[in-house]
């Protein structure tokens, strides 16, 4: 008959999908600052009023959204749709009503469409972790290389140890018995 092993070792930090790799906002809103730059200079630098630069502006305006919630993604949805207004404006282009409409619209649809889905994420999350908590059974979480990043505290009742100790720390692996 086999026993369960158990094993503690190192655990890898895992980086939050709400804050980017680094976990730091100040470091994802620099990235967004420096994407708007990016995209502006390489729309004054294209001579075609038509072609489709500005449509890249949703990139930092869904990063600041997963970042910042709705209000960081409706801010950068301004931020762009008033750099698409200097850039038209600075080469004399006309847009329309229609033009800017279109534009703006899109952009606020981005923001709210990303903040929408991040903010319906962090509720599920929250419930998820509720249950998680509330658990009698034991209950984990692993990645793909086979570390346990999480347990809940029934891991105490069961295995002798701290929960807490597994949590974020240990590697643990346990062999059935058959």
């Amino acid at each position: 008959m086999a026993v369960p092993i158990v094993r503690v070792g190192k655990m890898r930090q895992t980086a939050s999908p709400i804050t980017g790799a680094s976990g730091r906002p100040a470091r994802t809103f620099a990235i967004a600052i420096v994407m708007f730059a990016a995209i502006l200079a390489w729309r004054f630098a294209d001579p075609n009023p038509v072609s489709a630069i500005n449509s890249l502006y949703v990139v930092p305006i869904a990063l600041l959204a997963v970042t910042l919630g709705t209000r960081g993604g409706m801010a950068a949805a301004a931020l762009a749709m008033a750099l698409s207004v200097l850039w038209a404006q600075v080469q004399g282009v006309s847009l329309g009503l229609d033009g800017y409409l279109a534009r703006g619209l899109t952009l606020v649809a981005v923001a709210l469409v990303v903040g929408w889905q991040v903010k319906a994420r962090q509720r599920s999350q929250a419930e998820a972790d509720r249950w998680f908590s509330i658990s009698d059974e034991m209950c984990c979480v692993a990645n793909f290389d086979g570390y346990f990043t999480r347990v809940n505290a029934a891991w105490t009742e069961c295995l002798g140890y701290a929960g807490d100790r597994a949590d974020g720390q240990a590697l643990l692996r346990v062999r059935a018995s058959r």
